[in-house]
């Protein structure tokens, strides 16, 4: 994997990107934020928190709008505390912990080991339960709490590409990781909320595979953005990112 840090620019001229929509239950959001290749009929499927959260105990109803097989909840703290069941597309989870680290805006809570086709990923959709919600080392629920869930991208062949990026929400600075095939120039473009690309960072020809870099946001003011990633005149991914006070 390589890894560079670079200072955002400004741009020669504007774009357009648009993150999609904020699935919701009364006390738990999932959004669908950045890509994930589905080249494979068996993927892991990453969970992020989006705020800082000493998790206690979480209760989640996913529906899939596809038949999709969930093979494993993998949990990187207290896996014997799990319990779950997929049945006619429908995940029910339910775990708790009395000791669970501090997780920050961005990271991993769980990942969950799917059987999927590129042709399910393509219209792939989660609803979350209404009896979705997640609590904290007090027991106490957590009003409006959000898990972020990439997008899956199938049907692709070689032009796949990934985007992640953490912390989210950030100050200073973002990691941006991705995955490409490669022999293309990649460029990472900032567009705010009006569509126009506020900042923007190339890099040359990229050989295939994972590749991340840390761009120091300081220009940028307090507010929502889009992370997108380009090879050649292609848009391959997009993240969206709140830039803290």
């Amino acid at each position: 994997m390589r890894t560079t840090t670079q200072s955002l620019t400004r741009p020669n001229k504007p774009g357009a990107g648009l993150s999609g929509p904020l699935l919701t239950a009364p006390s738990l959001y999932i959004s669908r934020e950045g890509t994930l290749p589905a080249d494979d009929t068996l993927i892991r499927l990453p969970v992020y928190v989006a705020q800082d959260i000493r998790p206690g105990s979480i209760s989640l109803v996913l529906d899939f709008n596809e038949p999709v097989e969930v093979r494993k909840v993998i949990l990187p703290t207290d896996p014997g505390n799990l319990a779950w069941t997929m049945r006619n597309g429908r995940l029910r989870l339910g775990w708790f912990s009395t000791d669970a680290p501090l997780l920050k805006a961005g990271d991993l809570l769980m990942t969950l080991e799917m059987r999927i086709t590129p042709e399910q990923a393509e219209t792939l959709t989660l609803s979350p339960g209404i009896e979705s919600e997640m609590g904290d080392a007090s027991a106490n629920i957590i009003e409006g709490f959000t898990l972020i869930i990439p997008k899956l991208l199938g049907n692709q062949g070689s032009n796949l590409c990934s985007l992640q990026v953490r912390p989210n929400p950030f100050r200073s600075g973002i990691h941006i990781s991705y995955t490409i095939a490669g022999g293309e120039a990649s460029r990472i473009a900032v567009v705010n909320v009006a569509g126009q690309v506020v900042a923007a960072m190339t890099e040359s020809s990229m050989e295939a595979g994972r590749h991340e870099v840390f761009l120091d946001a300081g220009i940028l003011q307090a507010g929502v953005y889009f992370i997108q990633l380009w090879t050649g005149e292609r848009k391959r991914g997009e993240a969206r990112v709140v830039k803290a006070e």
